[in-house]
Formats: structure tokens, sequence, C-alpha cells
């Protein structure tokens, strides 16, 4: 643990040296932790052809592929701990938390649709490409490497996918490095279109000055990054804030083992029960997180002593867990492509490419808050090409502050979509689906869902832009 973490900070500091001597970078907002990142690829990359290296490397890369999911926890953990639910997280929060979840549903199941009608109507009638294929955009690029190595088990034991977890690997990572690539493009658009909450990114973007910006980023120099609560005589200050970000990250953990460990108990003879255990085994850790920090910021304030919590301090806190985890994302990223499905897969993916831009330019537009649904939008986009890492990545971009309530809706409407597709129960029943049920039934359940779901979807936003200002 020692040497990867020391790794990862000197390819932080590489990257933020970079970033201050070249300035195309900034003018494209490239995160240091991106070109760290990206750095620490190639370095990887590169470490295959040195033996004396391989071992190391290898060793290291497969370290940092485990901290995303709880660095993702920890940056959950103070989305409601250093700030009252207010604003952007009540009044009207249901609604838009049921305006994403809908969102999401709509580009995952478009993934399937697409996926499995390019594979029924061109891939197997010109490549002999099985049917099966058409589920790799939905598991291994909304899914993610996890949903890939479940995927990949179910098909190597029903034998109807050659290399299926090879595959399923290969779609995943080139989904992560297409969503950086293509996202921080998409968003810089974006921004010069002046689609962002913070429309001081667009000046930015498109002053003749932008490039010019200092090697230190000296634009937030005048802005204090903490606040002391407590006096330093007792204990430091930035370490307190550390104790409560800790506590509402072991709050959610343990929330989350209760719940796994009640239904564990659920009678697996019933077939209803074992769906339902499923369910909830399958939410993700963040979400727990998440409502660990509103149950730490509640008890405090219950106590009277809620004024002890600093926000600046625990979005640092987080800030810097969301830097670490861009950089060992980014940098552990693997591929293994079999040259059997290499023209398939480009095509597959080619069609995915194009429906992720349609739902971050269009959907996102017709049915996200309108005062940050590019912010939002950008979160789902990485999600749906990559993991909810990378859409945090992209969010960092626009929205480095936190200033909107982008994340807080991306993960109340989680659990919407996350125990049933992008790698829940859905996903995981397609396979067995395929074997007693012929695919136009697969896409045609898919598409009506889709066009249901949109026609409900605008009518909350109607509601939303006719709603009286709170």
């Amino acid at each position: 643990m020692f040497a990867p973490f020391i790794v990862i900070c000197v390819l932080l500091l590489i990257g933020f040296v970079l970033r201050s001597r070249l300035s195309i970078l900034r003018r494209f907002f490239i995160p240091a932790s991106v070109v760290g990142g990206f750095v620490g690829l190639a370095c990887v990359q590169a470490s295959r052809y040195v033996e004396p290296l391989q071992a190391i490397a290898g060793t290291m890369a497969d370290q940092w592929r485990s901290w995303p999911g709880p660095l993702i926890a920890v940056v959950f953990a103070g989305m409601l701990l250093d700030r009252p639910v207010t604003n952007t997280t009540t009044g009207g929060g249901g609604r838009r938390a049921v305006s994403e979840g809908i969102v999401v549903w709509i580009i995952i199941l478009g993934q399937i649709v697409l996926g499995y009608t390019v594979t029924a109507t061109l891939l197997a009638p010109l490549f002999g490409t099985p049917l099966p294929f058409g589920q790799l955009l939905e598991v291994s690029w909304a899914g993610g490497f996890g949903a890939a190595a479940a995927w990949g088990n179910i098909y190597e034991r029903m034998d109807g996918l050659p290399a299926a977890r090879d595959l399923a690997f290969f779609f995943a990572a080139a989904g992560l490095l297409y969503g950086t690539i293509s996202g921080i493009v998409l968003v810089n658009i974006a921004i010069r279109m002046g689609w962002t909450h913070n429309k001081r990114l667009t000046t930015a973007a498109t002053s003749e000055s932008a490039p010019q910006t200092t090697s230190a980023d000296q634009e937030g120099n005048s802005t204090p990054a903490a606040y002391a609560r407590v006096s330093p005589s007792a204990i430091d200050p930035l370490a307190f804030q550390l104790i409560l970000l800790a506590l509402a990250f072991a709050t959610g953990a343990l929330l989350q083992w209760s719940i796994n460990l009640a239904a564990n108990g659920i009678d697996e003879r019933q077939l209803m029960s074992f769906r339902a255990r499923s369910l909830v085994e399958n939410l993700p850790l963040f979400l727990f997180t998440l409502i660990g920090g509103w149950i730490v910021r509640r008890l405090m304030q219950a106590m009277g002593v809620a004024d002890l919590i600093d926000p600046l301090s625990i979005r640092r806190l987080t800030t810097t867990a969301m830097e670490v985890l861009i950089v060992a994302a980014v940098a552990s990223m693997r591929s293994s492509a079999l040259a059997s499905y290499g023209v398939p897969s480009l095509i597959l993916m080619t069609v995915g490419a194009a429906w992720c831009a349609i739902t971050l330019f269009w959907l996102s537009r017709k049915l996200l808050p309108t005062d940050y649904w590019l912010e939002l939008g950008a979160i789902n986009y990485g999600m749906a090409t990559a993991t909810t890492a990378q859409g945090m990545v992209l969010l960092r971009i626009v929205d480095r502050d936190r200033q909107t309530g982008a994340a807080a809706d991306y993960a109340l409407a989680a659990p919407m979509s996350a125990p049933f597709i992008g790698g829940g129960v859905i996903t995981m029943m397609l396979p067995a689906a395929l074997l007693h049920v012929h695919v136009s039934w697969i896409i045609a359940a898919g598409t009506i869902s889709i066009i249901l779901l949109y026609a409900i979807g605008r009518m909350l936003a109607k509601r939303r832009a006719y709603a009286p200002v709170e």
C-alpha cells in the first residue's frame, strides 16, 4: 500500500508540473490528476517490455484497481456531511432524483437495445458474432469491471460466448479510455457553448488570456481552503474533520453490512426472496456512505454541535480522495482484445459512442434540471462509457467545488437503477433469457420501456418548469 501511494503522489506532481507548463492542458481544463493518470498508464504499459519492472508494475496496477470503489464512497460520504440538507437536496429533490433515475434507465436500456439490434441484424450475419455479444455495451461500459467479471463467469458456465470474460474486460478498458478522452472533449465543447452552471468557465475558455494562467493556477489562491472549527491546542482542526468524514464512511459501511447480513438470512428456496436479496446485495457502497454522512450531520445537529463541521475542510478532503481516485483509475486501465472480434467490437463501440453523445447533449437537456443538466449529464456520460468514477472526473472539470446538486442527485437516484441494470439483476438474467426468448422480444420490450420512460420524464420536466420558485 505504501509504495503504490507514493507513486500516485509522484504522478500527481508530474501531472501538476505538466499542466503548469503546457497551456493546451489549461485551455482544455484537463486536471493534473488526469494528466498524471495517463503518464502512469504509459509507464505501466512500457514496463511490460522491461523484465525487471514487469512484476512490480503489474502488482502496483492491481492494487490501484481496488482503490476507486472505496474512494468514491469517501467522496459521497462528505456530500451530505458538509452541508445541511437544503436547496439542492430538498424541495423537488424527489422529482429530480426520479428524473435522473429515468435518464439512467434510458441510457442503459438504449445500450441493450442498440447492442442486440446491431448484433442480430449486422454483426451476426456478416461476422457470425454470437448474440450475447450485443450485451457487452451494457455489461462493460455501464457495468464496469465488476459486472464484466460476473457476466464473464456466467458465460463461462453456459459456454454461449467464447472468451466472454476477455471480451468483457476489453470493452470495460476500452470504455474507460474512450470515456476519459471523449468526455473531456465533449465537456470542453459544452463549456465553450455556455451550457455549464459555472459561467466563469465559459469566460475563461473563450478569453484570449486563458492560456496565460500562472503555473500555480492562482485564480483560487485568494479563497481560504478551510476554517478551524476546534482549538488547535486540543486537536488539529483538519484531523478533526477527517475523523468526522471517517465516521460518515464507517456509518455507511456498517449500514451496508447490516442490510446484507439481514438479506443473507432470507430463505434461498423462495425465488422472490432470492431476487430481493440480489437487489440488496447490488446496492453500491457509495449510496450507504451518502446516508452515513447525513446520519452523522443529523446526530451532531441533535447534540447542538453541528457548527463543528467545516464544509470547506470536508470538501478539501473529498476532493483529495477524488484526485487520488482519478490517477489510480486511469493509470491502472488494462485491455486484452481478441483478434477475431476486432471489427465487431469497433462497430459496436462506435454505435455505443454515438448513443452516449446523444444522451449527453439531447436527452439530458430534455429531462434533467435546467440549471445543471450538463453537470449531471457528465456524470451519466462517464457512468455509461466507463465507471461512476469517470463520471466524477468529468464533474470535477465543470463543477470543481460541487456548487450544483448534480452529484447528490446522482447518488439519490442510484437505488432506482444500480440493483437492476448496468451490472444488476436484469444484467445477469439476460443470458438465461436469451436461451428461452427470441432476441426480438428483448429488443421490443426495451424499446417500449424507453418510450414510456421518456414520456414520464418529459411530464416531470414540465411540472418542474412550472413549479413555483422555492
